[in-house]
């Protein structure tokens, strides 16, 4: 608990870890390396009674949080990230939730409210942001503008027209109509 309370009092809260075991020794491997097979597995458990979700918004995302953090069933009061998340799970779970929910959560809402209920309060806000305009087939333009290697490309090429440093030689036969 002093180790923990030291840390929170350093660190963001989403650096914080989520379990601390004591180890008698650091289990070594035979080539003086840590050995991780042999280290105890961290128990991550519940520190308040569960509280399972309350609306359908809260429900989705428990869905998400159960199906990314290996099926066990969460209450809307744990951190994601006490249960074992991390960064790169985050990032699929934001993306999850958005696509579940049409919202516009970033990985940083889910950093600063990692709780079920915390987020499904950010999702609620979150389409005042808005999603990604939907893709569709636009018509060409008469002239396609130059991306920005190509303007470059070209800049340089002003200063010595003949010079063969973009050109790429090749032969091509073409034959038919």
């Amino acid at each position: 608990d002093v180790v923990r309370d030291r840390v929170v009092s350093v660190l963001p809260g989403h650096m914080v870890p989520s379990a601390f075991v004591v180890l008698e020794s650091i289990p070594l491997t035979p080539a003086g390396k840590l050995d991780r097979r042999a280290l105890p597995t961290p128990e991550l458990g519940r520190k308040s009674e569960f509280r399972s979700p309350e609306t359908a918004r809260q429900q989705k995302i428990a869905d998400v949080f159960t199906e990314l953090l290996d099926g066990r069933r969460i209450g809307i009061d744990e951190s994601f990230f006490d249960l074992g998340g991390n960064s790169l799970v985050a990032t699929r779970l934001v993306a999850r939730v958005n696509a579940e929910l049409g919202t516009g959560l970033r990985v940083l809402d889910l950093f600063e409210a990692p709780t079920i209920e915390e987020l499904a309060l950010r999702a609620e806000s979150s389409k005042a942001r808005g999603s990604r305009p939907v893709l569709g087939v636009v018509e060409r333009p008469s002239v396609i503008p130059l991306s920005q290697a190509q303007r470059r490309m070209w800049f340089i090429n002003q200063f010595d027209t003949s010079s063969p440093a973009y050109n790429i030689p090749l032969a091509v036969r073409l034959s038919g109509a």
